[in-house]
Parts: structure tokens; C-alpha cells; sequence
């Protein structure tokens, strides 16, 4: 996970980025579902929706020396504390999947989407109002309950495109 993360281009190019601009924003609204599930499951909706699940999860986990050494080194070249939080998480969530998969809920992956979301065109903004800039569209983020209610979307967040 890791090393997704290290290919992304934080600011890239404006074209590559508005020619994704209808698979991000379908990939962010996943990532917001998911995540309004995944705080439903730990009751920290508060903590929603850009938040590293793991210290919910297992107050007690730690990523391997190494490990949070270069995770540490990676995060200090990321804007934002929210793309730097969720980073941080999908680093801790794909560790604790790694080791120990049977502490995991059965929810789809927190991440994915928003990983995927990062790899087609990096970051977002918030706006002054509380909307969620994504380059090219912008929408508010709603509440936790209204995401628990949006269905996924039809095609899969697994494709690389």
C-alpha cells in the first residue's frame, strides 16, 4: 500500500486530472459510504469522514519499526492532514489485514476507493463552505447516516483505469 501511495503526484497535470473527474467523484462518493459504514461499526461517526480506523480498531496497534519509519518519511510530503490521515490508515488497515485478516469486519475495504480516487489525480480541497473540491467537480459530503443509505456503485473500485 505503501508503495501506491509513494506513485501518486500529490498536484499533477490538469488534463489527466479533468479527464477522470466523473471516476473520481464516483470513487470519492464509495470511499464516503464506506467510510459512514466503517464508523458505524466502531461508533465514531464523529471521527467521520477522512479518519485512520485502525486506533478504533485496536487501540494497542503498531506498524513495525520500518514500517512507520518510512509511512512517517512518506506522510511529511503530503499535503493536507486529511490525505495525510488517510494514508496513514489505508498503510494501517492493509498492515492489519496482512497480519492478522480474521480482526477485520466483514465491510469492503476502507481504502480502496480512496486510494484508487489518489492514483487517478491526487489531492482535494475543502471549500470555505465545507464542499469537497475534487478538481473539476465539487459536491458537500453530507452526513454519515445519508451515506449509509447511497448504494455502491456498479462497477468495480478494483479496476485500475
Amino acid at each position: 500500500m505503501l508503495n501506491r501511495l509513494r506513485a501518486v503526484e500529490w498536484v499533477g497535470d490538469w488534463d489527466h486530472v479533468l479527464a477522470r473527474v466523473v471516476s473520481r467523484r464516483v470513487l470519492m462518493r464509495e470511499y464516503l459510504r464506506r467510510a459512514a459504514l466503517w464508523a458505524q461499526e466502531y461508533a465514531v461517526e464523529s471521527a467521520w469522514p477522512f479518519f485512520d480506523v485502525t486506533p478504533y480498531m485496536d487501540p494497542g496497534f503498531r506498524l513495525p519499526p520500518a514500517t512507520a519509519a518510512e509511512l512517517e518519511a512518506y506522510l511529511s510530503r503530503v499535503p493536507g492532514s486529511e490525505l495525510r490521515e488517510t494514508c496513514a490508515g489505508a498503510v494501517r488497515l492493509a498492515d492489519v489485514r496482512e497480519r492478522n485478516p480474521a480482526a477485520l469486519p466483514d465491510l469492503p475495504d476502507l481504502y480502496e476507493p480512496l486510494v484508487l480516487f489518489y492514483e487517478r489525480g491526487g489531492e482535494f480541497v475543502r471549500d470555505d463552505a465545507g464542499g469537497l473540491d475534487l478538481t473539476g467537480v465539487s459536491f458537500r459530503p453530507g452526513t454519515p447516516q445519508g451515506n449509509l443509505s447511497t448504494s455502491p456503485p456498479m462497477t468495480s473500485c478494483s479496476a485500475r483505469t
